[in-house]
């Protein structure tokens, strides 16, 4: 689906070229190995040609194909914009703006935060903008451009996705801190109330406090339930929160024992005991909450500001260039965004393919990439 433009008969073609012979030759045995998909050997071929004549668009662009096919990406964008630098005429430039759109595209395919992914593919869709402003003819620039786009709109709202998914966990988590706040204040006041009675030597009630003390205790389960349902598999984010809620229920239990069997004051020290800890768990989940709000505002911060240059480095761009008309005409493509759409768009380019494969003549040569 991507296509990716290879000058493997352009030296041939063009007699006004002042290679040296031997330049000539080298780049021509590259090319041969390239064909072959031997590209280690093709770009040897081309460094060659590029120490030998170090101003050769030529042997650079040839160079930064055979990095690529090799996955060297980042050395592959280095060459073509030392050929996109080299190079004059329209033609040749939209080559090597293209080539670098496939480049940038690779490599967002292979980024593994979103936000990476967003950042290159971005740059792959200025990339196949400023072909489309130098030669308007590469329609595969234009459809590279609209799936640049597609996946742009697909991943962006996936980033939004996700940023409202931390939204609605850190209210979650503020909400269970209230929570454990007012049931610690709870435990505290029956543990207060109990040791007064305690020094009073009352011992009525003793149900009605057994029955307050449960129904407390169960409160705290469901709260630690739902703690532990929010933390997903395998992520213990609040271990230390969850585990000091267990030890402060199993005291519950205990207090609860204690008041049936009318030891106020042992109940009294087993509730003080669940106080303590449930104010632990609290305390835990607030500092746990404040390292990821801390963690996630930078990151929101940075990508803001990345978005923002972006799209103003865009629109410049654009101006420069005068690709708008160029990339207006790619927007009205009815394309279907599923995977089906696109496979059959992969298929029509490799019958493609093999009919390009029959003009090795012209001046340059669409070579597919497989993916």
């Amino acid at each position: 689906m991507r296509l990716l433009i290879l000058f493997t008969g352009l030296i041939l073609c063009i007699p006004s070229l002042t290679f040296a012979a031997s330049v000539r030759d080298l780049l021509d045995a590259g090319n041969t190995a390239y064909d072959k998909e031997q590209y280690e050997e093709a770009l040897q071929k081309y460094d060659e040609a590029a120490a030998a004549d170090e101003s050769s668009r030529h042997a650079l662009f040839n160079r930064g194909n055979g990095l690529y096919r090799l996955g060297r990406y980042d050395d592959a964008l280095s060459a073509y914009e030392k050929a996109a630098a080299a190079i004059e005429d329209p033609a040749s430039s939209a080559a090597s703006r293209y080539n670098i759109g496939n480049t940038l595209f690779q490599k967002a395919e292979q980024a593994e935060h979103l936000s990476a992914k967003l950042d290159l593919l971005k740059e792959s869709s200025r990339a196949f903008q400023l072909a489309l402003g130098h030669d308007s003819s590469i329609k595969e620039a234009g459809r590279n451009l609209e799936i640049c786009r597609r996946t742009i709109k697909k991943l962006e709202e996936q980033q939004r996705l996700e940023q409202e998914q931390m939204k609605q966990a850190a209210e979650q988590q503020q909400n269970m801190q209230k929570q454990l706040e007012s049931l610690q204040e709870k435990q505290q006041e029956m543990a207060d109330s109990n040791k007064e009675k305690s020094l009073q030597g009352e011992t009525e009630n003793k149900d009605e406090d057994a029955a307050s003390q449960e129904q407390l205790r169960r409160q705290t389960e469901e709260l630690a339930d739902q703690m532990n349902t929010s933390q997903g598999a395998g992520d213990r984010q609040d271990s230390q929160a969850m585990d000091q809620m267990q030890q402060a229920i199993k005291e519950q239990k205990k207090a609860e024992e204690s008041l049936k069997q009318n030891d106020i004051e042992q109940a009294q020290k087993q509730q003080d005991n669940a106080a303590d800890l449930l104010q632990q768990a609290r305390d835990s989940l607030k500092e746990h909450n404040e390292q990821e709000q801390q963690q996630a505002s930078p990151q929101q911060g940075q990508q803001e500001n990345k978005d923002q240059n972006q799209d103003e480095q865009q629109m410049d761009m654009a101006q420069e260039e005068s690709s708008e008309e160029s990339a207006d005409d790619t927007e009205n493509m009815t394309m279907d965004s599923s995977e089906q759409a696109l496979e059959e768009l992969l298929n029509t380019e490799k019958k493609v393919q093999e009919m390009r494969k029959n003009r090795r003549g012209q001046d340059r040569l669409l070579v597919d990439k497989d993916w």
